[in-house]
């Protein structure tokens, strides 16, 4: 159940490990590296063990064609249940509270959920080498404390704000799925946990005894709003065939 915010910022996630990338003399990360965004990843709706397997059967058909389809590829796609984050980690704001969220006088009360998003990302990989290099560099990129923390942006009374999100867990492991009959093909599955916050912002619209803020606000600059919600919306609307192509 991920909000259209917290799918921009995961898959802003992927694109900062993307550009940050070495190829180390493998020609298959070298031409990845290359690719425009919407070659490297789609965000599938649905289960995405479907989608594993649309990919692999178009791939095959592809390679029964004699034309080479361009790996590696990634998958991402959004668990749909529910799932509060631990205690340990911080309490939701169940009640309105008041906010002051710039130096100019603007305010609003504001109510906080802490939530869990599970997401999913399957690598496709032309072979075991390439595989275990990109696994081996997105474990170091989740291992980097600047990367395991983000901000999900919501956007409230013509403005920006980032609410915290952070990798809950940088020890990365990448489940390999069986493909019968592909020996070089690898695919690795790897399941990420995102400690969010979704906001529920409510106007002055009942005069009430000001509270203390609890959230601390980040604006980004509009460019790179605009440059993270592009990426997004470039993934969101690339199928697998387009990816395989």
């Amino acid at each position: 159940m991920a909000t259209r915010a917290i799918k921009e910022a995961a898959a802003h996630f992927m694109q900062r490990f993307f550009q940050q990338l070495v190829a180390n003399g493998n020609q298959a990360i070298a031409h990845f590296i290359t690719r425009p965004d919407n070659k490297k990843m789609a965000i599938v709706p649905g289960r995405l063990v479907d989608q594993v397997e649309e990919a692999l059967n178009k791939w095959r058909e592809k390679a029964a064609n004699g034309t080479r389809s361009p790996l590696p590829i990634f998958l991402m796609g959004f668990a749909k249940d529910y799932s509060s984050t631990g205690l340990e980690k911080g309490r939701s704001v169940a009640l309105p509270k008041y906010t002051v969220c710039d130096d100019q006088g603007n305010f609003f009360y504001l109510r906080l959920d802490k939530h869990d998003q599970r997401v999913q990302i399957v690598l496709f990989a032309p072979d075991h080498e390439t595989a275990f290099s990109l696994a081996s560099q997105f474990k170091l990129y989740c291992g980097d404390y600047g990367n395991r923390h983000l901000f999900s942006i919501n956007h409230y009374n013509d403005l920006n704000y980032g609410f915290p999100m952070q990798l809950e867990d940088s020890q990365i492991f990448g489940a390999p799925q069986q493909i019968a009959d592909q020996d070089n093909l690898t695919v690795l599955v790897f399941d990420l946990t995102f400690n969010c916050n979704t906001p529920y912002f409510l106007g002055d619209k009942v005069n009430r005894t000001p509270y203390l803020p609890t959230v601390q606000a980040v604006v980004l600059q509009e460019q790179q709003i605009k440059t993270r919600q592009m990426f997004f919306h470039n993934l969101e609307g690339t199928s697998i065939s387009e990816l395989l192509d």
